[in-house]
């Protein structure tokens, strides 16, 4: 076994803790800040050597088990991914991810503090835990830790890719500044995460690169208003239509499954079916109160016939086959869930509970955005 993130990866957390991936799982013992990493043999130090050993012998380090859980589910996960992406690499090429800021103008339920600043201010006024030891929390103005970009000039010829995270780069102050350094210091192709709510002419414009834009969709309608809080779906529709109208532009599209939209991933499928993206990639929510086993039994035939229907409509469209392959098997592993995760109560429980104590703090009801929503969350 190989990950070439490893050898080619380079992320930058959004406290500034530099590790090979964003879906890492870092030791703090054993990463450091960017700012004190010498980001130039970061590749050749010994402790990425030793995850690279561990992988070679058929071990997954413990830093690793998001991608490991992936592989045992037969979903995508990030080694794969970065596998085929970096076949064309030349020994030194890098890829940079980075989280500069999180500010954002959306609360999606699946969202966490570090990647919001909406999300954080809910939370604390809901009373749930926003930080850990190991990882200090945002303020709710969404302050980082990274305050300039110079400590990249040592490798910044050698970035063939960067990945901004966010907040909403195209709202986030700091991810701002971070675009303005890469528009000066930087031709790489850079990709960038956005709820597809703004669009910025004049940085699309001013990029010397290729920009992918992951647009993040999870529903359409009115679905879409309660699962991406702070969706205006008119508005969403109309920037992800006019951000195909860039010539520089690659536009993508990420589904983040979960309790919350499994009965609406249909409708993204037919809302995407007519002008498919060049890439449409399938997340997990990965907490035990957003997984299948949370949907009760009596709720699950709808949900996979409603699955089932979309899979020779993905077969008959004008898809490349290996985006076909990709849909069609996330689709299917939902479905496989569905029908052999048995029910968990408990964690149903879990979800009805978080998601009231939210609807209360963002002034909301679940039941006024949909059937599904309204039988899952209330009692």
């Amino acid at each position: 076994m190989e990950c070439k993130f490893l050898q080619h990866g380079l992320a930058i957390s959004y406290d500034n803790i530099t590790k090979p991936c964003c879906s890492f799982k870092y030791d703090p013992k054993n990463s450091g800040s960017a700012y004190d990493t010498d980001l130039a043999t970061y590749h050749a130090s010994d402790y990425v050597q030793s995850l690279r050993t561990q992988l070679e012998n058929g071990q997954w380090p413990t830093e690793c088990n998001s991608c490991k859980v992936k592989e045992q589910l037969g979903k995508s996960s990030m080694r794969e991914m970065g596998n085929r992406s970096y076949e064309n690499y030349t020994a030194t090429d890098i890829t940079l991810e980075i989280r500069p800021g999180n500010v954002c103008n959306f609360a999606c339920q699946t969202c966490w503090p570090a990647a919001s600043s909406r999300v954080t201010s809910f939370f604390q006024q809901a009373g749930f835990k926003v930080a850990t030891p190991d990882r200090p929390k945002f303020g709710i103005d969404g302050n980082a830790n990274i305050v300039n970009y110079e400590f990249l000039d040592s490798i910044k010829h050698r970035i063939k890719d960067v990945v901004i995270l966010g907040g909403e780069p195209f709202y986030d102050k700091n991810c701002l500044a971070f675009l303005d350094w890469a528009t000066k210091n930087l031709s790489a192709n850079m990709t960038l995460f956005t709820n597809t709510s703004i669009v910025r002419e004049d940085i699309i414009s001013a990029y010397p690169g290729t920009l992918t834009i992951v647009n993040s969709l999870d529903a359409v309608g009115k679905p879409a208003e309660y699962i991406r809080f702070g969706t205006e779906w008119d508005v969403v529709e109309k920037t992800f239509n006019q951000l195909k109208t860039f010539k520089n532009v690659k536009n993508r599209v990420n589904i983040t499954t979960s309790a919350y939209n499994f009965y609406y991933i249909s409708d993204v499928i037919e809302f995407l079916l007519e002008d498919w993206p060049e890439v449409v990639s399938f997340g997990t929510a990965g907490e035990e109160k957003f997984k299948e086993s949370v949907v009760p039994l009596h709720m699950r035939e709808d949900i996979i016939t409603r699955l089932q229907s979309v899979i020779p409509k993905i077969a008959k469209a004008n898809i490349v086959l290996d985006q076909k392959q990709n849909a069609v098997k996330n689709i299917g592993s939902i479905i496989k869930n569905l029908q052999e995760n048995p029910y968990n109560e408990e964690q149903h429980l879990v979800l009805k509970q978080f998601s009231k104590k939210l609807d209360t703090v963002k002034k909301i009801n679940s039941a006024e955005y949909g059937d599904y929503l309204k039988e899952l969350l209330n009692d």
